[in-house]
């Protein structure tokens, strides 16, 4: 895959969120595809050569996008900036140009290795790729950049969308309001519908995975989560657990965070292992992890939070607790 493939335009204005480093390293680790991030964020960070920022604040981009189209639009809130996530193709056309692909991603993901999910047989075949507002790609033509602008049975849906300050969820497939999907769907285009994410229901204390279901028009929301553990791993976002006492992994493009404020060990950018939990994130040794160990992290370290694994065996000892 050449390195030039696929770039994500990732607007993003004011504080960047306290993760943003990891999410730096994740990006770093699929150099065969790029990052533009647009912010108004001075503070410095170790942009990896994939990455590219330009600096610009939310009312220059604002009248970037208001360039193209012949009506006021309304645009008042970074909220309401992602309905506009399916016109950055066609706002930086020029600056993409030599991408065969582009899309969008939240900045509260951390990436997996994207490569192993969007393959070169799968990027041939299709013009979209995934569903979902964080985490979103299309093949870079001149028709797919503006097929947002197409009718939808005969109804222009992006001029509603832009023309009210209620958030419409027009970049992703959520409910019964027509999205850039519909149109892309509309048209006879190629979508690859796979849902590759893990994805943190928000409001629970667990890592529980929130799957849409497309047909039904709604979340299927993951029943046994306790017992699984999600690490980064040289690389790769995993989800390990225990079944038949052998350790079993689930493997995911990229884990979302769903805006959790999460605290994590700056050890983690001198490391290729991180176990991801509720609030926290810090290395791990995956390779001293055996099944009885991993039965005690899922029981206690999560349970618990941040809380040490090594203090929390010392409190299993102490209260006389059984792990089974």
């Amino acid at each position: 895959m050449k390195n030039n493939k696929c770039i994500f335009i990732v607007p993003y204005f004011g504080k960047l969120p306290n993760t943003f480093p990891l999410f730096l390293k994740s990006c770093e680790e699929n150099p065969k595809f790029n990052w533009l991030i647009l912010t108004d964020d001075t503070s410095e960070y170790n942009y990896p050569s994939n990455v590219k920022v330009i600096k610009k604040n939310f009312s220059e981009f604002k009248k970037d996008i208001q360039k193209h189209f012949d009506f006021k639009i309304c645009l008042d809130s970074y909220q309401k900036l992602c309905d506009y996530k399916p016109v950055y193709g066609l706002v930086l056309e020029k600056l993409i140009a030599r991408y065969e692909f582009w899309g969008y991603c939240d900045i509260d993901v951390i990436f997996g290795r994207i490569s192993d999910f969007l393959t070169e047989d799968i990027l041939s075949k299709n013009d979209k790729f995934f569903q979902m507002g964080h985490c979103t790609v299309f093949r870079n033509t001149h028709e797919n950049n503006r097929l947002f602008m197409r009718k939808y049975k005969g109804v222009l849906e992006y001029k509603k969308s832009f023309t009210t300050n209620k958030v419409t969820t027009f970049d992703e497939v959520y409910g019964d309001s027509i999205d850039i999907d519909d149109l892309f769907a509309f048209y006879s285009k190629k979508i690859y519908k796979r849902n590759v994410a893990f994805d943190i229901q928000p409001g629970v204390l667990g890592f529980q995975n929130a799957n849409y279901d497309y047909n039904e028009k709604k979340y299927l929301y993951e029943l046994h989560y306790w017992n699984k553990l999600c690490v980064w791993d040289n690389g790769q976002v995993k989800r390990i657990f225990v079944e038949n006492n052998e350790i079993k992994t689930l493997n995911y493009m990229y884990v979302h965070l769903q805006d959790r404020k999460i605290n994590w060990s700056v050890k983690c950018l001198d490391t290729d292992q991180w176990q991801i939990i509720p609030e926290f994130i810090k290395p791990i040794d995956l390779g001293k992890i055996t099944p009885t160990k991993l039965k005690l992290m899922l029981k206690f370290n999560i349970d618990f939070n941040t809380l040490d694994y090594f203090c929390l065996r010392s409190l299993a000892k102490i209260k006389h607790l059984v792990v089974k």
